[in-house]
């Protein structure tokens, strides 16, 4: 499916204030990808490989993947 420019726009403003913020996996990251549930959506997250249910945090982004780290 096709992305606008405005919707890549706002996905990637959206990224940037999820920064800094604590989410649980809702796929596991396994060899470095998995997604994290937002609310009521879900985000491709990039980061090490942790089971589905493990507490993250948002540490960065890369277009409309949030980069992550563990903390549990």
């Amino acid at each position: 499916h096709r992305v606008d420019r405005r919707q890549r726009q706002m996905c990637i403003e959206t990224g940037q204030e999820l920064i800094g913020k604590t989410f649980v996996v809702h796929q596991a990251i396994v060899d470095g990808r998995g997604r994290i549930k937002v609310a009521d959506g879900v985000w491709i997250a990039k980061g090490a490989d942790a089971p589905a249910g493990a507490r993250v945090r948002v540490v960065g982004q890369e277009g409309a993947i949030l980069l992550v780290e563990n903390l549990d």
